[in-house]
This record gives C-alpha cells, structure tokens and sequence, in this order.
C-alpha cells in the first residue's frame, strides 16, 4: 500500500526535520564516508531560497537564461559533496526540467520527480533525507498545468 501525504503533513513532517537541523543534528553515512564527502549545508534561509527560485524562474519565462554551472570544474567539485538549496518535488513530465525552469546549475536542486506529483514512500524518503542530512531549507511542489 502507497503512504499517500497530504500538503500539509508534508509541511509538518519537513518543519519537524528542521527543528531537529537546528538542533545541530548531523549523521554521518557510509557514503560520506566512501566519498570523502564535504559536510556542508547551504546558509540560505527558506526566503532566501525562494527568492533564488523566482529570480531564475523570471530568467527562464524572459528567456534569459544567464546560469552556466554546467562545466567540468563544477561536475568535479559535486562528484565529492553536494550542497542544494531547495528540494523541488515535481511531475516526472520531460517538459517540465526544474533546473531549466530556475535557470540553476548542477547541485543547486534536489528533485524528487513522479507522475503526478504524489508523494509516496520512497518519495518522502528523498524529500526526509534532503532536509535531514544536506540542510535544505526549502521545499517546494511544483505543479503545472
């Protein structure tokens, strides 16, 4: 049987893993360790992050696209640690990208993508262990119509 979330027990759920981030909480894997990753978190705030997202997004709908961290050297730097600032949970549509929609660069966002949007499972598993372990401020569900 699918865990099916409503909005507002996702938002429950993602402000309780906040509380226990700002309690300093900070558990190291077995692929930070294999990795040698970084332990590094974004110090954006929620409104900081949002602000980041609506600017790319009227970049995107100017067609002025400016963000360009694509390039080896920021393909290297994330192979070791990743440091997002917002979870985008969206529809797995191929028309709709989130990094091409928030002109943002590799390792900006995490996504958690399905068809239609729903949070499953494994999909709240994504979303627990982005704000949990790499301190992501924000999360939002991108719809589309």
């Amino acid at each position: 049987m699918a865990l099916e979330l409503t909005r507002r027990m996702l938002l429950g759920c993602a402000g309780g893993g906040m509380l226990s981030l700002a309690g300093g909480l900070a558990i190291p894997t077995v692929a930070d360790a294999v990795h040698g990753a970084v332990d590094r978190k974004t110090d954006l705030t929620p409104d900081q992050a949002l602000v980041l997202l609506k600017e790319g997004n009227a970049r995107f709908v100017a067609d002025t696209p400016v963000h360009g961290a694509q390039d080896r050297a920021q393909r290297l730097a994330i192979a070791r640690s990743q440091t997002p600032f917002a979870v985008i949970v969206g529809c797995s549509d191929s028309r709709v990208p989130p990094e091409l929609l928030f002109d943002r660069g590799l390792g900006e966002l995490f996504i958690v993508r399905n068809a239609g949007n729903t949070i499953n499972a494994a999909a709240f598993g994504s979303i627990e262990y982005a704000v949990a372990e790499l301190g992501i401020p924000l999360i939002v569900v991108l719809g589309h119509e």
